[in-house]
């Protein structure tokens, strides 16, 4: 699985650095390290076949019609989270479906 943070701001909507993505571990954990402060939508996907923990595959939200894709999902899940200047954030659960 990999889970997407997707910026809400629609400003930020086609700056790719606002963007991240990371692959969740089998137990489900996931980390996200050194973002941007700002609100964000969490989404997860399934990991394709060939993606894998220590390499994993181009960014999905580096192409424009799949940035807009994450966008709409993102979206429909309203899942947001608000991220402060050194925060922590622990425990947070994204559903997959």
């Amino acid at each position: 699985m990999i889970v997407h943070l997707v910026p809400v701001e629609t400003a930020s909507a086609d700056d790719v650095l606002r963007y991240a993505e990371a692959v969740a571990g089998k137990d489900g954990a996931f980390e996200f390290k050194n973002l941007a402060p700002g609100k964000y939508r969490l989404i997860a996907r399934a990991a394709p076949d060939d993606a894998t923990r220590d390499r994993p595959a181009t960014p999905v939200a580096w192409d424009a019609n799949e940035r807009a894709k994450l966008r709409k999902e993102a979206e429909v899940m309203k899942i947001e989270i608000e991220l402060k200047p050194c925060q922590r954030v622990s425990d947070q659960v994204v559903k997959f479906r």
